[in-house]
């Protein structure tokens, strides 16, 4: 990276994305004391942040994603600029957490520390960030439990905290928040059941933990709901009635469940509806036609001895409920009618029998 870029002290814009810039990055870049966005991303950083950068009082903007090699974690100092609102750091090799210091980032909208290697608990202190609109941090080596605190951010609309180590429970607060939209706990270790309240989630993706119970009627509230994914857990029961009124959904997997009952019919007339897996459960009865059904495969219900329906699907047909109440009927009245003639033939057997006796005695006389 040149030198002579640490004498422009009244530059404000800085974009070196997707240059080969080799090496760490310059502690001189603090000089720059006017800057408001720094894009360093795609590039060949490597090394630690210089804490120097927490000099840059007008930084609104840090990008040092993508292709680099930054190692360490976050400094501490980075926290004093108070003028940030967007932080992206994804895609190096991080280890250690954003510091508790964080919560003085007051005006910070877009927090991205995803694909990294960061370890141990989520800071409570992330809670603070009232104005933080997205959360990303998937795919790194967060352990703990998901912080009750994240109930605080008000204006949260996506977090994303997929494939960590995270376990306990998911706070009840976090599916009261009005404005989530977004909502990514896949793959950890969380356990128990999913609170009976949720907000205005539009995409919501549990799959592979360990959740237990029932689906969600309250998922029925969820109107502009788009995107259900919660295959691989323990919940058992129908698929809720409730979930008629989702008519804006567009993908549901509750494959790999112990879901019991019917299909519902109501999710042949989802006109959004194109996936669908419902595969390794206990469903029984009719196959529904229409819509999704029309392009279903079987590996989408395979694993529901229970179902019936269309030859295509590998399925066995379903009887004709006509067919077969007249087939249950003659089972339970043939054997009545039998037993009644055996009994009316044997009536009228002892009846002549008994006429006959008596015409013979009466010629002997």
């Amino acid at each position: 990276m040149p030198i002579w870029l640490a004498k422009l002290s009244q530059l404000r814009w800085l974009n070196l994305a997707s240059n080969n810039i080799i090496g760490p990055i310059p502690a001189a870049l603090s000089n720059l004391t006017s800057l408001t966005h720094l894009d360093l991303s795609n590039c060949s950083l490597k090394g630690e942040i210089p804490p120097e950068l927490g000099l840059i009082q007008e930084l609104s903007f840090l990008s040092l994603t993508g292709y680099n090699k930054l190692t360490g974690g976050i400094p501490t100092a980075i926290s004093n600029i108070s003028s940030l609102e967007r932080i992206d750091l994804r895609d190096n090799l991080f280890t250690e957490p954003f510091p508790d210091s964080i919560a003085m980032l007051e005006n910070l909208v877009d927090l991205d520390l995803s694909h990294n290697n960061m370890l141990g608990p989520i800071s409570a202190q992330m809670g603070m960030l009232r104005s933080l609109g997205q959360l990303l941090l998937e795919a790194n080596k967060f352990s703990g439990s998901i912080p009750s605190s994240f109930g605080n951010l008000s204006f949260l609309q996506n977090i994303n905290l997929s494939n960590n180590k995270l376990g306990s429970t998911i706070p009840p607060s976090l599916f009261r928040l009005n404005k989530l939209i977004t909502l990514d706990v896949s793959h950890n270790s969380i356990a128990g059941a999913l609170p009976d309240d949720v907000s205005g989630l539009r995409q919501i993706d549990l799959s592979s933990n360990f959740l237990v119970g029932s689906i969600l009627e309250s998922f029925g509230q969820l109107d502009m709901l788009t995107y259900i994914n919660l295959p691989h857990k323990s919940f058992k029961g129908s698929i809720p009635d409730p979930l008629r009124k989702l008519g804006s959904l567009a993908s549901l997997d509750l494959s790999f469940n112990n879901l019991s009952g019917i299909i519902p019919m109501f999710l042949a007339n989802f006109t959004y509806l194109t996936t669908l897996n419902l595969s390794f459960n206990r469903l029984e009865g009719k196959i529904p036609e229409g819509v999704v059904f029309s392009n279903i495969t079987l590996q989408s219900l395979i694993g529901n001895a229970g179902l019936c329906g269309a030859q295509r699907l590998g399925v066995p047909p379903c009887l004709d409920r006509s067919r077969s109440s007249n087939k249950q009927l003659l089972k339970i009245l043939l054997p009545t009618l039998i037993l009644a003639s055996s009994a009316i033939v044997i009536c009228l057997y002892l009846w002549f029998g008994k006429k006959t006796k008596e015409g013979t005695e009466q010629c002997f006389c």
